[in-house]
């Protein structure tokens, strides 16, 4: 029996941090229609983002076709146009090429980062990529983006993700390399990117914390600066840069913490970490430089919106 992917699309009226009861109205999600995006096609969706006021793009892979795959729905619930892109060596297995973020572009279109295995079956090279497309979602360009390493040093790369930043884009992920002794260092690895989709330049910063970790997430702040944050093992490291790429603060917080993608541009970080069980929570405030401004605890109550489950937060003083 053919499966159907679902996209739901949710409509938050209000949700502020409070000690009301679960029942209230006004602190709750509601339902606003469900959109069927695949038909007879199982992909993975690994990110959704908002382009626009109510458009959005959901993004990630088709495990089946081994396929990166991105759809971009309207604000009326209607899928505009559906992109795939397949390997360009087709000998690696794995999970390899997937897109990771979209970005709207000032000329209307889409601006798709992702990963691809350029390497062969038993030697991965783990590639970024650039991919632009019109308005229609036809492809105008496409790039692959790796930090450049010495003859003498063997290099692992994986792209994690994109955000619009000073006028273009920023691409953040991470590097970990090995040099002829053995010895390995781990790296967050940082791109800014022109409007046009060409890479200005590219940085590595060391990592605190090393090993394999989630993910990096990415947002951009105020001032220009750029904050990263990436799990690794029950830990979560954040980072500070500037326009140029230089660090300009770190901070080590003690549980896997997610970052908070802010409405208002202006805001301090933000990030959330669940716990005992899902059903417990913690948000923790940090200053521009990342100290710690505030921690709240809160509780997970599971609300139902037609036939789906989702969470909120209600935060206790």
């Amino acid at each position: 029996m053919m499966k159907n992917t679902i996209l739901t699309l949710v409509l938050a009226l209000s949700l502020a941090p409070s000690a009301h009861a679960e029942g209230n109205a006004a602190d709750t999600f509601h339902l606003v229609r469900e959109v069927v995006i695949e038909k007879g096609s199982i992909p993975d969706p690994a990110t959704i983002e908002r382009l626009n006021d109510e458009d959005f793009v959901i993004a990630g892979r088709m495990p089946k076709d081994k396929a990166a795959w991105a759809t971009y729905v309207d604000r009326n619930g209607t899928v505009r146009w559906r992109y795939t892109m397949t390997s360009v060596n087709p000998e690696p297995g794995g999970s390899y090429p997937e897109f990771v973020g979209a970005m709207a572009t000032p000329d209307g279109g889409v601006l798709l980062c992702g990963r691809m295995d350029l390497g062969q079956p038993r030697k991965p090279a783990i590639s970024g990529m650039l991919v632009k497309l019109n308005e229609t979602g036809q492809l105008i360009s496409k790039q692959f983006v790796t930090p450049q390493a010495g003859s003498n040093v063997a290099q692992v790369s994986f792209l994690d993700g994109c955000v619009a930043w000073l006028g273009g884009f920023a691409l953040t992920g991470g590097v970990t390399r090995y040099a002829a002794g053995g010895q390995r260092t781990d790296f967050h690895w940082i791109a800014a990117v022109n409007a046009d989709g060409t890479v200005k330049w590219q940085k590595l910063i060391s990592k605190q914390l090393v090993g394999g970790g989630a993910p990096g997430q990415v947002r951009s702040m105020p001032e220009g600066n750029l904050l990263v944050s990436v799990m690794q093992g029950e830990e979560t490291e954040v980072i500070l840069v500037d326009a140029q790429g230089e660090l300009r603060a770190r901070s080590i917080l003690p549980a896997r913490f997610r970052l908070v993608q802010s409405l208002n541009p202006q805001a301090n970080p933000e990030l959330f970490a669940c716990y005992g069980g899902k059903s417990r929570g913690e948000l923790v405030y940090l200053t521009m430089d990342l100290r710690i401004s505030k921690e709240t605890d809160c509780h997970l109550h599971r609300v139902t919106a037609a036939v789906r489950l989702s969470t909120r937060c209600n935060c206790i003083a």
